[in-house]
């Protein structure tokens, strides 16, 4: 399901549960990310996460998440549930700037449209921020999955 914002993913599941829980596997990719997806499909108990990438396109970056039917969660906090328990986990490239992008859409108060979900809203500032804070230490995770390829290389290159 692309092209919707997050609040219409919700309501279309919201509304058509008993159609969506006759698929197995969904894959979501919001056009607006409004940090309240992934809470919706942690505290439903009908899907988990499986598997989810940042995706550039232009300047706009997207979030694709690809769910499963069942109750396991893979979310152990504030991070996990708003930015991703595997973005979280092993940092995709795109990560930083997704969400220094994130933030400033939040400064420039692009995201009027979940005052009314202000409790929501911020909590996912808050992740966004300490997401950022951690910046240092998301770089290096990065920099540790990107050296065995470079000591491969360098293993090859010797013999």
């Amino acid at each position: 399901m692309a092209g919707f914002g997050e609040n219409q993913i919700v309501d279309i599941l919201q509304r058509d549960q008993e159609q969506a829980l006759a698929c197995h596997r969904l894959v979501f990719c919001p056009a607006i990310s409004t940090g309240i997806l992934r809470p919706y499909l942690n505290f439903s108990k009908n899907w988990r996460i499986v598997d989810e990438e940042i995706v550039k396109e232009f300047d706009r970056f997207y979030s694709v998440l690809c769910v499963e039917r069942g109750e396991e969660t893979n979310v152990n906090d504030n991070l996990d549930l708003f930015i991703g328990p595997f973005n979280m986990s092993r940092p995709h490239p795109l990560l930083i700037d997704y969400l220094e992008d994130c933030r400033g859409r939040i400064e420039v108060d692009e995201w009027k449209h979940v005052a009314k979900k202000k409790k929501l809203y911020c909590s996912f500032l808050r992740s966004v921020d300490k997401a950022l804070e951690q910046k240092e230490q998301l770089l290096e995770r990065l920099r540790q999955q990107q050296q065995p390829a470079n000591a491969i290389t360098t293993a090859e290159t010797v013999l």
